[in-house]
């Protein structure tokens, strides 16, 4: 282990202030500089992914990353076309369509926010139930590592339940390995500003079996 994980006490003091601050300013970016991000920056992220504990230490999540900014724009379509036929059936999709469609107009980009890239993490099909969870905390590692970058993200949560649905017109653009599922997807790149205040959350919720 590096000494200041059982080093000195002022080392892990450090290491834990910074720690925190890292943690505390993460926020979820969705207005980005229009630059794109180096396949070199993107690799660094997705293998710190590599690093995070996964359900029966299966190590089974991939990742695609998405950058050509002709196929973002074709999925983020494809996500809006699957938002609107699940409107049909489902009243609070139909909103978020209509929603998506007044952004349009706008010239805005309601799902993927015109992000410069986009991380898919795909697990396989047959282990998916333990396989989504840890594609979710693979991606959650790399959106923390991501602002040491100089880079920010946001999960794209359409588009993750837009491929758990297997719409075939989003999965085509997606083109992933045979017997490959989607199990997560954040929204990378350069954050258009920079923020002074840390978001706030709620209290802390917590009981002890002793109190």
């Amino acid at each position: 282990m590096p000494d200041w994980v059982f080093g000195d006490d002022g080392r892990r003091a450090e290491a834990e202030s910074r720690w925190l601050l890292a943690v505390r300013s993460r926020r979820s970016i969705r207005t980005f500089k229009n630059t794109p991000v180096p396949k070199e920056l993107l690799t660094r992220l997705v293998d710190v992914a590599r690093m995070t504990p996964t359900a029966t230490n299966s190590q089974n999540v991939g990742y695609h990353i998405v950058t050509n900014p002709d196929r973002l724009k074709r999925i983020s379509q494809e996500v809006l076309d699957w938002m609107h036929f699940m409107g049909k059936k489902n009243v609070r999709m139909r909103l978020y369509a209509r929603g998506a469609d007044l952004y349009t107009k706008q010239g805005k980009d309601f799902i993927l926010h015109k992000a410069p890239a986009l991380i898919v993490a795909h697990v396989p099909e047959k282990m998916y139930d333990r396989g989504h969870d840890s594609a979710h905390f693979c991606l959650a590692y790399a959106e923390l590592f991501a602002p040491s970058l100089g880079l920010g993200t946001c999960w794209s949560g359409f588009a993750e339940y837009c491929g758990q649905y297997d719409w075939e017109p989003f999965l085509k653009e997606l083109n992933l390995p045979e017997g490959r599922k989607v199990g997560g997807a954040i929204m990378v790149g350069y954050p258009q500003y920079q923020y002074r205040y840390m978001p706030n959350r709620r209290p802390l919720d917590v009981t002890f079996d002793e109190d």
